[in-house]
């Protein structure tokens, strides 16, 4: 999937600032679409932010723009990708409809693939129902989604290298990263044989499990999201109001720090 030509973000952007982009997808019949996924990607950058849509289509990102050129991107097994740029006035909401097309039959099989991406989904409800203690992020995807940090079967030598939160990546080529981690972290990584970097652990510890909105993997097969750091990451979302940094990790977010950050 390539990214759109430019177009430029519109509106005073010199300090960045937050704005909702709800994103619905439909097919050509203008039937909502659920289980598209949905990607926000800068052109600097890459693919910020990935979510999934729901029943009704939809999908809603929480985003911080800058100047730069921005795009909205969807693709589901079955269905031509599909991608549009955006364009930010001074509205804190912009509303985006993307129609996918479905794919000919003789175009099914180099898709198929693509219908595993459901095992590297972990969200708050599943964590929920898994009714086990599930203190952080870190524990969330080693006992109830092993494979996200380690997919033996279609990734041998690849582990996690990257990781994004809200749109920020904050790991890049994890094993050259130097993140102490956090005392409580020692002795549950010597428990289990970890391939992943300690610094990617060190992250996902730092993410209190009741703020997950939903995590999500790009492993070493899956080129279709744009720039580097995209793939063998892993991509978290947090709830509404919930916000992170190196030093608090996880946390509840006043009002008015959305719009000061950075």
């Amino acid at each position: 999937m390539l990214f759109m030509s430019p177009m430029a973000v519109t509106g005073q952007t010199t300090a960045a600032r937050r704005v909702v982009v709800q994103v619905r997808v439909v097919g050509p019949d203008s039937i909502p679409l659920p289980d598209v996924n949905v990607a926000i990607a800068r052109a600097d950058v890459g693919a910020m932010l990935i979510g999934g849509t729901d029943a009704t289509g939809t999908r809603a990102f929480t985003v911080k723009i800058e100047d730069d050129v921005y795009a909205v991107l969807a693709r589901r097994p079955g269905f031509r990708p599909s991608e549009t740029p955006l364009t930010f006035g001074p509205s804190d909401t912009v509303r985006v409809v993307l129609t996918l097309a479905p794919v000919d039959a003789t175009e099914l099989a180099q898709v198929r693939v693509e219908a595993r991406a459901s095992n590297y989904i972990l969200g708050a409800d599943q964590i929920a129902a898994s009714r086990r203690q599930i203190r952080d992020a870190f524990e969330a995807l080693h006992k109830l989604r092993p494979y996200m940090l380690f997919d033996k079967d279609r990734c041998r030598t690849e582990v996690v290298k990257n990781v994004w939160i809200n749109g920020e990546r904050v790991l890049f080529m994890a094993h050259n990263a130097i993140v102490l981690p956090p005392a409580t972290l020692v002795d549950r990584r010597a428990r289990r044989v970890a391939r992943e970097p300690v610094a990617v652990d060190s992250v996902l510890a730092s993410v209190r499990a009741e703020h997950l909105l939903e995590i999500r993997l790009v492993n070493c097969w899956d080129t279709s999201l744009p720039g580097v750091g995209a793939q063998n990451a892993l991509y978290v979302a947090l709830k509404p109001g919930v916000d992170w940094n190196w030093k608090r990790g996880s946390f509840i977010a006043d009002s008015t720090m959305f719009s000061r950050r950075h």
